[in-house]
Formats: structure tokens, sequence, C-alpha cells
């Protein structure tokens, strides 16, 4: 676009053969305006050229006498070129007599004529006039401009907007759609002049009613603007379109009405119902989760408070699910979740809701319940569903849960009170045993608070390094020397004195501190062992037995926390036996064979826990890299009693010993035990009946006393070659 402060600049060509008539011309002009740009020419010729450079002149001068080309001719050819045709020329003459001069004057295309000599104010108001008129019609043509480039401008944003426009005027009717508008409610240009705003936007809008009584046209007559975030739009095939709308009303002397700007909102709508999805709903299984769950037991509340019907609140919690992550991986615990909430989700009516309220633990509420609903029949139907082994990743698992129920209104008035007593009652299932139910009862809460104190409590022994370390001899035999000593852990408790590994062994399985708390265990046994070895109280084929969780071993730790005792104690590695439950070896016994195959690289022994009470198969039982096979406590205790133990006893020893592996026998407590399994091969034999588990100081005194006994003689030895 030009500037336009140029285009306002009057410009005036002076055309005489004489300098000293251009010079007054120039000073009378100019003394009349200064702004006027003055261009002077000193015959017809250099006036054709100044033209044809630049042919914006407001007026021109001509002097009528002139050699060459007289102002006559000079004229007649400016008026032959079409960007001069129409720039006023006012001749300056003597000769004024002659009619037929005059109007050859004219007819060559003058406009008027001025004589000499010249009368200035005649001069300066015909100049003015033409300066005026050429001011008006650069502002009118610039004014022309700024409205074409407004109007392409507009259309530009209209035609390109991503918006859908409306105009309608004062009683409706629809004016204008942009292509959007067009696009998105499919209407034709062509149809819009039979199409009314109530067509468009929805009857919740105010719409329902006549237009006058509208709401939009009450704004449109008192000329407010407003808008919607969440309404719709009605397409031409009646189709209703989320949208957000915004509304401006307009009155001018040749319209008045208003402009509906509106977005279609379809995608935005998806998005926003798809993140509400998310925060409410388990990404795993698709279940509600503890948010939404929450919010349905609410609801189900208040529908229970209008009718005569109660419900029912409960709250499950798999059974050892920590071990399948552990132990087999987090994919074989992901499809074992999904698998279980499908099987859950069986049981139930399509009016009960399961969710999953994170980890391992699922929620159900079963509401309009009548008083034949009876508790101790559904929650037996949902420990049924984990009663069959369930297929995940080429694992077949069985797995169990603990319940717990709470019944509304009997015992909780909201979601929250009633969601904290299933899981009270939970947990007293899970303390029942596992595998079982519970229903809530409020002196439930009590033994609830203290299992969180106990928790508490325990986060504090693990960072104040409150566990300590018992041993419990395992002798020979034939002589009843030292072939091993088991590591137990204890928690001194600041109050409670010595607490049993019974009571803390599961919060630190369910506040995911084994690892550390074996940490803690292993420094202080390996460290005893260096120092025992160090003052030659180690008899040398003894093993310092440590218990492994299956934390590490399926998570691959206990390597890397072996060779970090290593580097931070002395101690002969050949001295060291680790214990393996018989159940943990066989959730994944590929896996476990190549962990226990480096760790017998290092020169470690490997023996089997609680053998017996698992499922192992004798095949991989054969290929593991183990050395000693541990028979249960729960086999020992019925010597003497039960037929059956001791021949599944002498069973044990016999494959054992065909499988080239050593027998412990565990919780040996009377002599009659003790004879019978000296009489059935038990290589080595381990209980109260032979000695508890000792503090620090007192097993270092037996050792001690032992090898004052044993002087010079070397102890029984464990051959676990």
């Amino acid at each position: 676009m030009k500037n336009t402060n140029c285009l306002l600049t009057p410009r005036i060509l002076i055309v005489d053969d004489r300098e000293e008539n251009l010079y007054v011309l120039r000073e009378l002009i100019q003394g009349l305006d200064s702004s006027v740009d003055v261009v002077q020419a000193l015959s017809g010729m250099e006036a054709l050229r100044i033209l044809a450079e630049d042919s914006d002149f407001c007026l021109i001068l001509m002097d009528v006498q002139m050699p060459d080309l007289d102002g006559f001719q000079t004229t007649g050819l400016i008026r032959r070129y079409k960007h001069t045709k129409d720039t006023p020329v006012i001749f300056i003459t003597a000769i004024f007599k002659d009619v037929a001069y005059i109007h050859h004057g004219f007819d060559s295309g003058a406009v008027d004529y001025i004589c000499k000599p010249i009368d200035d104010k005649v001069l300066l108001s015909k100049v003015k006039i033409f300066i005026d008129l050429y001011k008006s019609k650069k502002a009118l043509e610039s004014s022309l401009e700024k409205s074409r480039e407004i109007e392409e401008r507009q259309n530009l944003i209209l035609s390109h907007s991503q918006d859908g426009i409306v105009v309608f005027d004062k009683f409706g009717k629809v004016l204008f759609l942009n292509p959007t508008a067009e696009d998105i409610l499919g209407h034709e240009s062509e149809s819009v002049e039979s199409l009314m705003l109530s067509d468009i936007v929805s009857r919740e809008e105010g719409f329902g009613r006549e237009w006058s009584a509208s709401d939009v046209c009450e704004a449109v007559e008192k000329g407010v603007s407003f808008r919607s975030l969440d309404s719709s739009v009605t397409t031409a095939g009646g189709q209703k379109i989320p949208c957000s709308y915004s509304f401006g009303s307009f009155d001018s002397q040749a319209y008045s009405g208003g402009v509906l700007i509106f977005q279609d909102i379809t995608q935005r709508k998806k998005h926003e119902e798809n993140l509400v999805y998310m925060a409410t709903h388990d990404p795993l299984t698709n279940l509600p989760n503890r948010i939404l769950f929450k919010e349905s037991v609410n609801n189900a509340i208040a529908r229970a408070q209008r009718s005569s019907y109660k419900l029912v609140v409960m709250f499950i919690d798999l059974d050892h699910f920590k071990k399948v992550n552990d132990e087999l991986g987090h994919n074989v615990g992901d499809e074992l979740l999904k698998k279980i909430c499908r099987r859950l989700q069986s049981i139930g009516r399509k009016v009960d809701l399961f969710a999953r309220l994170g980890g391992d633990e699922f929620g159900v509420v079963f509401e309009d319940i009548n008083n034949n609903f009876d508790s101790h029949k559904m929650a037996p139907k949902i420990l049924k569903a984990f009663e069959e082994p369930i297929d995940a990743l080429d694992h077949s698992i069985l797995i169990s849960g603990s319940v717990g129920v709470v019944e509304y209104p009997e015992y909780g008035r909201d979601a929250d009170s009633l969601i904290k007593a299933a899981d009270i009652a939970m947990y007293q299932a899970k303390s029942q045993g596992r595998n079982c139910y519970a229903l809530f009862r409020p002196e439930l809460e009590d033994s609830a608070i203290a299992r969180s104190q106990l928790e508490r409590d325990f986060r504090l022994a693990i960072s104040r390094e409150q566990l300590i370390c018992h041993y419990q001899p395992i002798l020979n035999a034939t002589d009843m020397s030292i072939a091993a000593i088991e590591v137990l852990v204890r928690w001194e408790h600041p109050k409670r004195g010595l607490v049993s590994p019974a009571e803390f062994i599961s919060v630190a399985e369910h506040t995911g501190q084994v690892v550390e708390m074996s940490n803690q265990v292993f420094s202080m046994a390996l460290a005893s062992l260096a120092d025992w070895e160090a003052k030659g109280l180690w008899p040398r084929s003894a093993k310092i037995a440590l218990n492994v969780s299956a934390l590490q071993l399926a998570r691959d730790i206990l390597i890397g926390q072996l060779k970090s005792m290593g580097d931070r104690y002395t101690f002969s590695f050949s001295n060291v036996e680790i214990e393996i439950t018989e159940s943990m070896l066989m959730q994944d016994a590929e896996e476990s064979a190549r962990i226990l195959e480096s760790v017998r690289e290092m020169g470690l022994s490997i023996s089997i826990d609680d053998f017996g009470t698992g499922y192992s198969s004798l095949n991989y039982l054969r290929r593991l890299p183990i050395n000693v096979l541990k028979i249960d406590r729960s086999f020992v205790k019925d010597i003497g009693h039960d037929r059956s133990d001791e021949q599944i006893i002498n069973a044990t020893i016999d494959l054992a010993h065909n499988l080239n592996l050593k027998v412990v026998s565990e919780g040996v407590e009377t002599e009659t035990q003790m004879a019978f399994l000296k009489d059935a091969g038990s290589d080595y034999l381990q209980g109260f009946h032979l000695s508890k588990p000792l503090s620090r100081s007192a097993m270092e005194e037996w050792l001690e006393s032992e090898s004052r006994r044993k002087a010079g003689i070397q102890g029984g030895k464990l051959d676990v070659c």
C-alpha cells in the first residue's frame, strides 16, 4: 500500500518558456500552500517528458504562447494519454479576445483561462479549488483502498477461519454462512435464504419458543453479547454437533442483528471423555479405579437411602500375589490380574460394580439388595473363583484371595468408612490363614490400628537397625558335631522386646522392605562369620545358612548382595549356604536354575527349605544345582504318632540320597524324633531338642566350647559335593 501522506501532497506543473514567469507563479502558489510541490517546465516538450515519468499532478498551469509546441498543442497531446487525460489544465494567456480562440483552447482540453497580467487573487482562488479537489479525491481513493483491503482481509478471515460464522438479522433470518459453517452444518450457500437461526442453534439455547420470545432476540434488542462453552448446533440432516460459541449483536443503519461464531468441539469432547475415563479407570484391566469406586459407593448409598434396600461392600486382596511378580515377572502378574478380573465379573450381576483399587486389591459393591441377601453365600462365590488354576503366559497359577465384607447401613454411612471397614475385615481374613472371608465387626478396628502401628514401627526398625540375628546349630546325626548354623532374624523392639519373625515377615513383604531387611541380616551374619573365622572358631567344613526371599531370587538381587558382602568382609564363600523354599524355587524353575548355578559357581552351597510342602517336579529337582533337602517340621512333629508321616520321611531321605543330596531334618524336639531320624538316615538334625536359636554372644560361646571339646579333632563334615 502506498504512503498516504505522499498521495495527499498536491503537485502542480507550471509550463512557460520564460523563467521569470515560472518564478512568479511558483512563489504565488507556495505562498498559498507551502506543502504544494511545484514542478517547472520551460517548453511543451519538457512538460510531456515530465508527465511521461510521473503523471500525478493536481493541476497544470500552461502558457499558450510558446515556441515549438504551443499550449494548445501540448494540451492536446496530454489528453491523448490515459494517465493524463483527466489532469486539469488552465491556460495562462494575454490573447483573450477572439471567441474562436477561446473555444479552441477548451476543445484542446483546457478547463479554464487566466489572463495576463495575472490577478493574484483570481489565480490563487482557482489553484486552491483544484488543490482541495485533489486532496478530497486522494482521501476518497485512500478510503476506498482501505475499505477494499479491509473487505479482502475480512473475506480471507471468513473463508479460512476454522470457526463457523453465522450472520443473522434482528428477525433471526440467516444472512451469511462462512465456508466452515457450511461444511459443519451441511447447508449450501443458496439454501441460506430460507434458513433461520433457530434451525441451527439447539432448543436448549432458548429456541423452543417463537423468535421474538427467544433469548437471542432479547440479546439483539439489548445489544449484549454472551457465550456458551458447551452447547450444540443442528446440521441440515438433524444431527447434533457439540460446539462452543460466542454471540455478539450489531446495529447499523443498514442492518441490525447478530453474529454467531461457533467451534466444533467433537474432538475436544472425545478427548475430555478419554481423560475422564483414564482418570477413573484402571489402565490394565479397564475396571473402575479407586476414585470411581468411591464415587460409585457414595451414589449407591444415596440410592439405598431412597429405598428399602441395603448394599454390601467387599474388599478383595490376592494372597501372595507379590510372589508372582517377583518370581515370574510383571508381565505374568499383569496377565493374571486381567484374567482374575474376568472371573470376578462373571460372578456378579450387571448392577454390581467391580473395581481394581490398586496393585492386587479389588473392590465390589452389591446394591439393590434385600434382606434375603446373604454375605455368607456371596463371599464364598468370590473365593470359589480362585479354586481353578489360571493360565497366564504359559504359566498355570493357583492363587487365592482374602475377602473383607461390610454391610450398609450397619457399619458405615459413607464410602470412606465402608471401604475402610471392608479393608479391615480383609486383613482379619488374612490373619485367619488367607483364602477366606471375614465380616466387619467394630472390634476389628483395634487390630487394624495395631497392624498400622506395627508397620510404622517396622519402618523405624529398618532405618534404626533394630534387627538382630540369632543362630541355630545344625548338627551331624552321626557325632553331633556342628555341620551348619542357620541365621534367623529377630526384631529387638525398644518397648516390646524380641519380636518373632512370624509377626513382622509379612509386614516386610507388605511394605516392600524385604530386600533392605535381607541386606541387614546378610551383613550381620557374614560379619560374624568373618569374625569367627578370624578367631579360628569356625569349623572348617561348617556352613552358615542364609534364608533367601522370593524377591531376592526373582529380581536377580542375590548375586549382587553376595558380591557386595564379599567385598566388605573377609570370609570364604565355601562356608556359606543359602536356603530357598520349595514353592519359591518351582515358581520359575528355569530362571531359578540359572541364578542358582551362578550362586554355586561362587562357591556357595544351596539347600531347599520346607521340602515336601510344595509341588516339586522330580525332573527339575534332578536338574537344579542343589546340595541339601530340608524336611519340614510339619512331618517331623508327628513321628511316633503318624505312620504316614514316617513313611514320607523315609521316602524323602531315600529320594535325596538317590539324587546325591544330603538331608536336614527340621523341628527335632524329642529324643524319639531324633532316634527315628538317625535310623532313617537323616544326615543332619536341627531343632529345640538340640539347641534353641542363640544370640551372637551365646553362639560364640558354643563355638568356643565346641572348639575346646574337639581340640585337635576336626568336627563332623557336611559333605555337599
